[in-house]
């Protein structure tokens, strides 16, 4: 006969040894460790936890039926820009970037544009500048004939 122990009156199995507990109740009764007299400071604080209980509860309904009804992403502007609010707002700042990025590229055209019609401005200053030379040494070497 295996020893016996008196540690454990229920039996020796491991599954005696675990005791069946609501993972909840500190959630429920989150003063119930806090040693004291049954007077009014107990009271007080079980009625705080059933309120803290009872707006719980209120919450996680009104999440589940949110979900349930599919208006869980309808947002109150006027809180905080959550959900549609930041969607709206990445939006709007996209067409900015989109619109600036645009003029910064016609600006860019506009500026290569002009570059190349100095070059050439320049190119038929230059050209009128050696023609004029040339027609120049022309008339000079035709004096002195």
């Amino acid at each position: 006969m295996p020893p016996s122990s008196n540690q454990n009156p229920l039996g020796n199995s491991k599954a005696a040894k675990f005791v069946a507990a609501n993972p909840l109740a500190p959630l429920a009764d989150p003063f119930s460790g806090i040693s004291g007299a049954e007077d009014e400071s107990t009271a007080l604080q079980k009625e705080v936890s059933n309120n803290v209980q009872q707006r719980l509860e209120t919450a996680m309904e009104e999440l589940k039926e949110k979900h349930r009804t599919g208006t869980n992403e309808v947002d109150d502007v006027d809180r905080a820009p959550t959900g549609t609010a930041y969607r709206e707002l990445h939006r709007r700042q996209r067409e900015q970037a989109k619109v600036s990025a645009a003029s910064r590229q016609k600006e860019a055209e506009r500026s290569r544009m002009e570059e190349n019609q100095q070059i050439l401005n320049v190119r038929e200053h230059m050209r009128r500048m050696n023609f004029g030379e040339k027609e120049n040494a022309d008339n000079y070497d035709d004096d002195k004939d």
